[in-house]
């Protein structure tokens, strides 16, 4: 258990895995856009307009 959090730890800290548009800030932002998204459209629908 401990080799794969230390394994974890090594791959969050390496900058290739934080860049370009498979890294995990592209990626972390995309995934806030699709919960807004869906968050809206259920709103929409629950909310009396």
């Amino acid at each position: 258990m401990y080799e794969l959090l230390k394994g974890l730890g090594s791959w969050l800290v390496s900058g290739e895995q934080w860049t370009g548009s498979d890294g995990i800030g592209h990626r972390l932002a995309e995934h806030l856009q699709y919960s807004l998204l869906a968050t809206l459209v259920a709103a929409a629908i629950a909310l009396p307009i």
